[in-house]
């Protein structure tokens, strides 16, 4: 685990894995930042790993993530630096923090970042309550269907997720939303997800009760 705000590794963080509201596995990062083995003979499928933080604006930070295959799964961490860096709880000075982070990453680094958001119109079971918050209302099974193949075409072009700052839309106007975007260059659209990232990032933090 890298603490992309400082450059070096972010050792002593507490990690548990998650799935379906059930701790799963329990682990720290050593001084290299990493943990040898979280858990063993994971079943593919969505996860949520989630930091716990000392320190700072962030006490506690929740991917959610897709297990597959990979043995071992590297992650740009942003929280422990913004921490460090910023006080109180101006979330436009946060997002600056962590824009400038996310600018001296790596390709791979940025993309992490994106694979770790949940898909547009996944089951809401998987869904953190934030996730199904800002994904909105119910869609028919016709919408459900047209973005999952929506989805699997984007990963397929670009090799990383789709993410949109949902912001009330209907799903039906986010399929129109994911077809434009679809035309684009790779690297156009990758600057346009972290954006997106960001632009939910802040609607959370203006969310959190002061």
């Amino acid at each position: 685990m890298l603490d992309t705000a400082t450059g070096r590794p972010a050792a002593g963080v507490a990690v548990a894995l998650e799935r379906g509201g059930n701790v799963v596995a329990r682990g720290t990062t050593d001084a290299d930042g990493r943990i040898s083995e979280l858990a063993s003979s994971l079943a593919p499928g969505r996860y949520e790993l989630v930091f716990e933080l000392a320190g700072g604006f962030f006490r506690r930070v929740a991917l959610e993530i897709e297990i597959g295959s990979e043995p071992t799964y590297h992650v740009p961490l942003l929280a422990p630096g913004l921490a460090e860096r910023v006080r109180g709880d101006d979330a436009d000075a946060i997002i600056a923090s962590a824009r400038a982070a996310l600018a001296r990453m790596s390709e791979a680094e940025r993309i992490a970042v994106l694979n770790a958001h949940p898909r547009i119109g996944a089951d809401v079971r998987s869904l953190s309550a934030a996730s199904r918050r800002e994904q909105g209302r119910a869609a028919s099974d016709a919408t459900h269907q047209h973005l999952r193949r929506l989805n699997d075409e984007y990963e397929r072009k670009f090799g990383f997720r789709f993410v949109v700052f949902v912001h009330g839309r209907s799903k039906v106007e986010i399929v129109r939303v994911f077809e434009q975007r679809l035309r684009r260059a790779k690297a156009h659209e990758l600057a346009t997800g972290i954006e997106e990232f960001l632009a939910i990032a802040h609607d959370r933090l203006l969310g959190v009760p002061r």
